[in-house]
């Protein structure tokens, strides 16, 4: 599904996406993304220069990247990002504010934030690990206070 310039905030909810280049791709749009499935994609979920809120939802097994955001605001939620084959997430001039997540076992790293600048807050996840640094978290972000233990996950029905 692609947003292009869309003018009104656009809202999926119980949708699953697989086997698709991107599950969401969003360029200069809002997107509001609630108990959605995102697996086996290529990419998860990408956003450009827009804005995007995920909550209860589930990416998992993207070839590359779970969620990219560039020139984003992008708030992420009561989530799970796993499995993804290049990383978790890549945040590039982006403000994130990413809690109450597991975010774990994702390729080369958990979060990535290239360019961001102080403006990726990611305290209050649970990382699958007692530290955190061992999931390969890359750049300037604040990720403390970590969660002890998993948040208790389901797709509402």
């Amino acid at each position: 599904i692609f947003f292009d310039r869309s003018q009104s905030v656009n809202q999926i909810q119980y949708c699953q996406i697989s086997n698709a280049e991107f599950g969401i791709r969003a360029s200069a749009s809002t997107v509001n993304l609630k108990n959605c499935i995102f697996q086996d994609n290529v990419w998860g979920i990408v956003i450009e220069e827009g804005r995007t809120e995920i909550h209860s939802s589930l990416v998992r097994t993207s070839d590359k990247i779970g969620i990219a955001a560039r020139k984003a605001h992008l708030l992420v939620k009561d989530s799970v990002i796993t499995e993804n084959g290049s990383g978790g997430f890549i945040l590039e001039k982006s403000k994130a504010q990413i809690a109450q997540n597991n975010i774990l076992n994702n390729g080369n790293w958990a979060i990535k934030a290239v360019s961001s600048a102080n403006g990726v807050k990611a305290a209050h996840n649970w990382w699958g690990v007692d530290d955190p640094e061992q999931t390969e978290i890359i750049g300037k972000m604040t990720i403390q206070p970590i969660l002890k233990k998993p948040i208790n996950f389901k797709i509402a029905k």
